[in-house]
């Protein structure tokens, strides 16, 4: 749970924001920030969050450089210069997008099943609901003044982790810890059971305020 906390906004976090009825623009600004926040944070963080790391910031830092942080820019790069094959790839890698979203489950539920199983007595799976759940929840809450499909977008990215980011950095830790391993795999399937509940919940409070005006919960 440490190791994924600097990391907001998974991957399949565009698929749950129009699901929530969310502003689209706000998410794509929202998914930069917090993907240049993940490569800046992570490596200054991870050393003083998790006890006996002995990888340097540097180690941390080469993976996300070049899986998380390069595929961004390419990606901007493509929708500025070259809008029209940006809206052409647009449908087909959001389809990728879900296809990887459900294969990952599958082989996180195959490879490491029973070690999740095994976790319940340990209530590492209620901590992680109840960090996802509460991070949701206060971005929601706190809103800044911000309009309800505003709030709700950061609730979402809050309350989901960068898995891929944190995969990456975990390649990166020689020999790690078995628990640390488990616990970051649980990260996958409790973040889209958050993020889509939570989706669920904002699309339902997007029409009582597309109706009756934008009020406070």
């Amino acid at each position: 749970m440490r190791m994924g906390a600097p990391a907001a906004c998974a991957p399949f976090y565009p698929l749950v924001v129009r699901q929530a009825k969310g502003d689209v623009a706000f998410a794509a600004a929202l998914l930069l920030l917090t993907a240049v926040g993940t490569v800046v944070m992570m490596p200054l963080l991870l050393p003083f969050m998790i006890k006996g790391l002995s990888v340097s910031a540097w180690a941390i830092a080469k993976p996300l450089l070049t899986l998380v942080l390069t595929p961004l820019v390419i990606g901007i790069a493509i929708r500025i210069y070259a809008a029209k094959t940006a809206d052409k790839l647009y449908p087909v890698a959001k389809k990728i997008g879900g296809l990887f979203t459900i294969l990952i489950l599958v082989f996180v539920l195959a490879l490491y099943g029973k070690k999740m199983v095994d976790s319940m007595g340990s209530f590492a799976i209620g901590a992680q609901l109840l960090f996802l759940g509460g991070m949701a929840l206060v971005s929601y809450l706190v809103g800044f003044g911000l309009k309800q499909n505003q709030r709700s977008i950061i609730a979402l990215g809050m309350g989901t982790r960068n898995i891929a980011a944190v995969f990456a950095v975990l390649m990166a830790i020689p020999n790690p810890d078995s628990r640390l391993v488990v616990m970051v795999v649980l990260v996958v399937p409790l973040s889209v059971i958050v993020a889509f509940a939570a989706a669920q919940l904002f699309a339902a409070r997007a029409g009582d305020t597309g109706a009756a005006g934008d009020t406070r919960p």
